[in-house]
């Protein structure tokens, strides 16, 4: 993800899949570059979620205006470091703050963070995503300077002191000890800015502090420190010569949130390759559906179903996650089914009718409604044009279809039967040998798709249509029929 910050530098953040991150933990690493083209040294980005505010981020689909985590900075060697020994994202040695959606609407997993030192607005989509910390409260990790940038217009010529800094020893500015408060009387602190860097001063073995507003004043409270090995010193600009543990950034780097692709990863024991787990930390859309399939049906088919719907999609395929069939009669004689069967009796060959007429009348209608539903999902997911629904891609569909219904309602041997019946020309009567080749081919597909279950159907058949499983005929006249000598049988991918 790119974010470019106008007048200053443009931030790449890249998202990182790691084998111990913990739940509802992600990382992402980031590359900064000047506008002069200088690649700066990059750092590790990490966001923990709660499972309560997973859950909620969830249910509002990855609105990223319910999106809240706690974010910790790492620098690029002590990540790695941890990484090695199985510690993903144990040091922290940054500092971290408190990252919110706020009042943004961009649809899900974009965002903007901020590293230490940095205010920032991010515009997302033409909505506003604030990265929102309060009064800077990583402050209460380290011995801070805070400069006030902005008090609604107003001078800061009231405070303690002539400078606008104001530092947290006891004998900046007149500031003495702890508990102390400094006031901007008649301000409107709505709009106040501060600006956290850190002081420089070299006392690492002073108090820790944090900075908190109570009404028009402002109060430094003495808190406990954090253990040592987390007193890190940045200095002011990465580009300093100063010797420094952490780093400032500069402008927005882009959030995307992996958490649900790992979780599918997981539902799928793994399964996933690299350009899959790619594909749906980036097309949110197809994460969240691919998601609530897997949420409710759970079975080692589902599985397959769900990867190979994955690779459909990262391969530029819809999907239909609804199955169609769940809950349809195939034994109910709507209008439309009897009046289907009249012109489908017509269209059988004398063969097929002999088997139908010896069947129960619950046996024809499974077979017609099988018959039915491929002639219309045909149209459905293929185009209703002569060359795509006779002998094209269209037709494939739709033998494939009508055969994996057939079988999952008859049985292999009896759909195989009337279906291989259905391609016996009566006396008198000659069929196309390139055409029957195709639809024997394609009938025996759908066969093998049907016996294992019926269970979504539909887009198991569009799959072996997109995967060339099956053999359409190319190329035909403008009615679609066969160009003797010209016209060759090839997969349906091609």
């Amino acid at each position: 993800m790119e974010v470019v910050n106008k007048g200053e530098n443009t931030n790449y953040s890249f998202d990182l899949f790691l084998d111990d991150m913990p739940e509802y933990e992600f990382y992402s690493l980031v590359v900064s570059k000047t506008e002069d083209g200088t690649i700066e040294e990059p750092y590790v980005i990490g966001y923990k979620m709660t499972e309560e505010d997973y859950e909620t981020y969830l249910a509002h689909d990855m609105d990223f205006k319910y999106f809240k985590a706690i974010q910790r900075f790492y620098t690029f060697d002590s990540f790695f470091t941890d990484t090695q020994k199985g510690m993903t994202g144990r040091s922290g040695d940054c500092g971290e703050n408190t990252i919110e959606g706020g009042g943004s609407n961009n649809g899900g997993g974009g965002g903007g963070a901020t590293a230490p030192g940095e205010t920032f607005t991010f515009n997302y989509n033409g909505t506003i995503a604030n990265t929102t910390f309060g009064l800077r409260q990583n402050a209460n990790l380290y011995n801070y300077n805070v400069t006030i940038i902005d008090n609604n217009g107003e001078s800061t010529s009231t405070t303690n002191g002539s400078s606008t800094s104001i530092g947290v020893s006891t004998t900046a500015n007149g500031v003495t000890g702890v508990n102390n408060e400094f006031s901007l009387a008649g301000s409107d602190w709505s709009n106040l800015i501060i600006d956290v860097s850190d002081s420089g001063s070299g006392n690492g073995g002073l108090p820790c502090y944090k900075l908190i507003r109570t009404g028009d004043n402002i109060y430094w409270i003495q808190i406990d420190c954090p253990t040592t090995n987390q007193l890190k010193r940045g200095s002011t600009s990465r580009s300093s010569t100063t010797l420094s543990d952490c780093f400032v950034t500069s402008g927005g780097v882009g959030i995307n949130v992996t958490l649900l692709a790992v979780d599918i990863n997981r539902m799928l024991n793994g399964a996933l390759n690299d350009d899959q787990l790619a594909f749906l930390t980036s097309h949110h859309e197809n994460t969240i559906q691919v998601f609530k399939f897997l949420n409710f049906n759970k079975t080692a088919e589902d599985r397959a179903f769900a990867i190979r719907a994955i690779e459909t999609m990262r391969n530029g395929g819809e999907v239909d996650f609804i199955d169609h069939l769940k809950d349809y009669d195939f034994h109910v004689e709507t209008p439309e089914v009897l009046d289907f069967e009249q012109d489908f009796r017509n269209r059988m060959s004398n063969a097929e009718k002999v088997i139908f007429d010896g069947l129960s009348r619950l046996q024809q209608l499974d077979y017609l409604h099988s018959a039915y539903l491929a002639q219309t999902y045909a149209t459905i997911y293929y185009l209703d044009d002569i060359k795509i629904q006779y002998n094209g891609k269209g037709d494939a569909y739709r033998h494939t279809l009508w055969n994996a219904l057939a079988t999952a309602k008859l049985g292999e041997i009896l759909a195989k039967q009337l279906t291989d019946a259905h391609e016996i020309p009566d006396v008198g009567q000659i069929n196309n040998q390139l055409e029957k080749s195709m639809d024997l081919h394609n009938n025996e597909v759908g066969r093998q798709i049907g016996k294992n279950s019926i269970f979504m159907l539909m887009m198991k058949v569009n799959f072996a249509v997109e995967k060339g499983d099956t053999n359409y005929i190319t190329p035909t006249n403008s009615n679609g029929s066969v160009i003797n000598g010209v016209s060759q049988i090839k997969p349906t991918n091609q």
